[in-house]
């Protein structure tokens, strides 16, 4: 643990004794990829590939604690959002499984990739008018050193075991995976602001929470490539069977200052109280996509527990929550863990 952060934890935990805030134990890490499976991807692997053009993970965690609608606690926090061709996931599929069976033809693939990682603090307040609404504002600082975030378009010819390819590719990075150029990584600074309000009435309530409604990283120095390529051999059929890409090319690598940036995410909860419990209605917009879920949820004495299916990617959340104290959340669309495409958890800890 950085000095920095040592000093925010202890002014944290001194801050709480003495006011007696709450302290705060927070983490939710929201996953999904639509054609390759999430362990695969984690392993860089790929033995199935299904239909399916978009991949990402946000992840954060937060200690820290609140006193009169004021929160101070640590971050760390990392984002991933990358949007690719169906060709560019067979691509992949091909590169790392046996490509014994590809298709002779045409691939066109694209492939936007924007990825980071953050460590700092976030600053939040609340205020409740009543029973009846609240409004919280979150603002992020932080530090950042993971950076990938860039463009791949072009098309791959398939013909007679040999490969041809145009492609432009222009992308910032930390570490040169294309052509493991040796590079000094760049340090950026982040700010976000993200917004939540909720609305209750005797039936119902209402929640909407835009995450990142603000975001901007600011680089300097941020190693880069632009690349045109066109070449009438890239590649082949490996020996052990698996496709064999060899990057060929000329353009232009150097270093320069450089903004990023992560789109609004959008996540809208509704529920309806009803004699046995409550019927929801959740509609979230994540990676340029809505997700909507439908659910229910019942008491079991001071404990809730909400199930709910989504409509898109046909997984089952569970929410469950002991007490205002203890929350938790978890999502998958698959039981076997090597299978998933969607993997959700979350917590959350308070103590007065």
């Amino acid at each position: 643990m950085h000095y920095l952060q040592l000093a925010i934890f202890i002014f944290i935990l001194l801050f709480s004794c003495e006011l007696k805030a709450e302290v705060f134990l927070r983490f939710s890490s929201e996953n999904y990829s639509a054609a390759l499976r999430i362990y695969e991807l984690v392993k860089e692997d790929a033995s199935a590939v299904t239909d399916g053009e978009v991949i990402y993970s946000h992840s954060r965690a937060e200690i820290g604690g609140s006193y009169k609608g004021f929160g101070l606690a640590y971050l760390r926090r990392m984002d991933g959002v990358v949007h690719h061709s169906p060709d560019a996931a067979l691509i992949y599929y091909y590169e790392k499984s046996d490509s014994s069976d590809i298709e002779e033809r045409q691939y066109d693939y694209q492939l936007d990739v924007n990825t980071l990682a953050s460590e700092g603090v976030t600053l939040s307040y609340q205020y409740a008018f009543e029973d009846r609404a609240w409004i919280k504002v979150n603002l992020d600082i932080a530090a950042t050193d993971y950076l990938y975030d860039g463009r791949l378009n072009g098309d791959l010819n398939y013909n007679e075991g040999s490969l041809s390819a145009a492609a432009e590719v222009e992308y910032i990075y930390e570490r040169d995976v294309l052509f493991d150029r040796e590079v000094n990584a760049p340090e950026g600074s982040l700010t976000a602001l993200s917004f939540s309000v909720g609305i209750n009435s005797d039936i119902t309530h209402h929640e909407l929470s835009i995450k990142d409604a603000y975001h901007r990283v600011s680089w300097k120095d941020a190693p880069y490539t632009r690349l045109k390529a066109n070449s009438d051999r890239v590649g082949s059929i490996a020996p052990d069977g698996k496709l064999d890409i060899r990057p060929l090319g000329s353009g232009v690598e150097g270093v320069r200052d450089v903004d990023q940036s992560l789109d609004p995410r959008f996540y809208w909860l509704n529920s309806w109280d009803i004699s046995s419990g409550s019927l929801l209605l959740d509609v979230n917009y994540v990676a340029k996509a809505w997700w909507p879920k439908v659910g229910y949820a019942f008491n079991v004495g001071d404990q809730i527990i909400a199930l709910r299916y989504s409509l898109t990617d046909q997984s089952v959340q569970i929410n469950y929550q002991l007490s205002s104290s203890f929350k938790f959340v978890f999502a998958v669309d698959d039981l076997d863990y090597k299978e998933v495409h969607r993997f959700d958890m979350g917590f959350e800890i308070v103590a007065f």
